[in-house]
């Protein structure tokens, strides 16, 4: 029975350290066949420089070293390529959610029949107000949008079989929500309540969470598109009601009707939702052309590992 630990690399030099030792303690008081795979995302930083430092004392770390930044959940995934474990313990290096969490999670899927994930739940978000509220209304919004429903306040670490992991490589999609990917894998998963810790300032800016939200919703539901058909028929309907009642005022009560304020502010406001609307086609129409080059998921430049150093 072999442990896999698989890891990503962005900003990580304050934590890289510090995350080794520990999670390297943790995993001996289960088994000592395992291996760390470490994917650097093209981090800016000397991240890379740390690892390759450990690589050369630890001859069971793995280095996936990509040719470019190409996000974190493309990262995760092209990690997958190179595990060899029965398991595999996804966690982030930042220490938000600490390594040792592979030790509270191993005796519940070795001691549960027939599971094949464990992974953390929040049962508080962690963060400030703004970020509570926008977490919220981010799962809110997802779940009421999409036919799929994610569990709110989950977490990306999570100790999976192998045959989990496989499946997850079978989705080809390079616009990668990885959140919604977990459970529409399917499986038997198992939540456990953990307390995440804040480290700071986030890698992922308020411009960035943004874009992540937009991308799941949309790789997740079609719905959208449907209620912009729906809107369309609706203000169509309405409007045809107005044109005919403002007809008739004009030939059977001789009624002139004024008001080029009224009419300046439907066009301002017709205008502004065309535009939304077509914003919103064209994000779909935008995944649709990235996914149809069939572009790879990421590229890595160089593997580091005792076995084949390429």
């Amino acid at each position: 029975m072999k442990l896999s630990v698989l890891t990503t690399l962005y900003y990580s030099t304050p934590y890289l350290k510090e995350f080794y030792e520990r999670i390297t303690n943790s995993v001996k008081k289960i088994t000592d066949d395992y291996e760390i795979i470490i994917v650097n995302d093209g981090s800016p930083d000397n991240s890379l420089e740390i690892v390759l430092e450990l690589f050369e004392s630890d001859k069971k770390i793995k280095i996936v070293d990509l040719s470019r930044n190409f996000g974190h959940h493309n990262a995760i995934v092209t990690g997958l390529e190179y595990v060899t474990g029965d398991y595999v313990f996804f966690v982030d290096c930042d220490l938000e959610e600490p390594p040792e969490l592979i030790e509270q999670y191993w005796p519940e899927m070795i001691n549960s029949t027939n599971v094949d994930v464990v992974y953390g739940i929040q049962k508080a978000r962690k963060g400030n107000l703004f970020e509570k509220f926008s977490g919220e209304l981010f799962f809110t919004l997802f779940n009421s949008l999409s036919d799929f429903k994610i569990p709110p306040n989950f977490c990306y670490s999570r100790l999976t079989t192998r045959r989990y992991t496989q499946a997850i490589l079978e989705f080809p999609e390079k616009e990668m929500f990885l959140g919604g990917i977990w459970f529409l894998t399917g499986f038997n998963q198992k939540p456990i309540i953990i307390k995440k810790f804040s480290k700071g300032k986030s890698t992922y800016t308020l411009s960035k969470k943004i874009a992540l939200a937009v991308n799941a919703i949309t790789s997740f539901t079609i719905k959208p598109l449907e209620y912009i058909f729906v809107l369309g028929f609706i203000l169509m309907a309405l409007a045809s009601i107005v044109i005919i009642l403002l007809i008739m005022q004009k030939l059977f009560f001789n009624v002139n009707v004024p008001g080029w304020t009224s009419i300046l502010v439907s066009l301002w406001f017709l205008g502004g939702l065309v535009i939304f609307n077509q914003g919103i086609i064209g994000v779909y129409l935008s995944k649709t052309l990235l996914e149809t080059k069939n572009r790879p998921r990421a590229i890595v430049k160089k593997v580091y590992n005792c076995e084949n150093n390429l």
